[in-house]
């Protein structure tokens, strides 16, 4: 009999909160899920998913980029090209104070052989001094020598003479002058006439009979020309 008092004593209590129970719940906003599961339409939406803003650039920022990068590159290159110079730059110095030095070692030895070469030559003059001498000994002899055949008037042995004479030294100015003579008077030969007088005037600028020689020389040059004027008019 106690058990069912306190079965019924429970029923009673529950039957008491129940109500005010559901009564809080109102108040407090928990009817609202029942309500919007009893109505869908009425429920929230999910929140979108967020998605990444694509930045587009226009044309002439893809443009400026584009000259941004090969400015970068041009940059590179630059730099490399320099760096080859300034090797290069730096092994032609190498090689161009190698070859100064060389150059400067090649003229001080070529000094000392000129120095060298100097007296060979010096000591050479002086051995062919007395050869030099002897030459012009023997001029002399062989211009005395056809003197004294222009004498007796042996005329082609006397210009051989002469000749020879000049073998021995060319700047005997004496035996151009009687050549000259010789070939004018003797042998009818202008031109080498002129030509000899001409040597003894400039062998001998000072001569006592420069001025005769010299209207003698223009006398032939006249003569030479007017042979080639008849040559040619025949």
């Amino acid at each position: 009999m106690i058990a069912d008092k306190k079965i019924q004593m429970a029923i009673l209590i529950m039957s008491l909160l129940i109500p005010a129970a559901y009564a809080y719940a109102q108040e407090a906003g928990l009817k609202q899920p029942q309500q919007n599961l009893a109505n869908p339409k009425k429920l929230k939406k999910p929140a979108p998913a967020r998605q990444l803003k694509v930045v587009k650039f226009n044309t002439g920022d893809e443009e400026r980029r584009a000259l941004i990068r090969e400015n970068i590159l041009l940059q590179r290159r630059l730099q490399i090209s320099y760096g080859k110079i300034d090797k290069v730059k730096r092994e032609a110095n190498v090689l161009l104070k190698r070859e100064k030095e060389q150059l400067f070692f090649r003229i001080d030895k070529l000094k000392d052989q000129n120095t060298q070469l100097e007296r060979e030559i010096r000591m050479l003059k002086s051995r062919l001094k007395p050869v030099k001498e002897l030459k012009q000994k023997l001029s002399l002899a062989y211009e005395d020598l056809g003197t004294a055949y222009a004498n007796v008037k042996k005329y082609n042995m006397a210009i051989d003479a002469y000749e020879e004479s000049l073998n021995y030294d060319f700047q005997n100015p004496r035996a151009h002058y009687n050549l000259g003579i010789l070939y004018q008077h003797s042998q009818n030969e202008t031109e080498k006439a002129i030509y000899h007088l001409k040597l003894y005037l400039k062998l001998n600028p000072k001569a006592r009979d420069g001025k005769e020689v010299g209207y003698l020389i223009k006398t032939l040059s006249q003569i030479v020309d007017e042979e080639r004027f008849t040559t040619i008019n025949q």
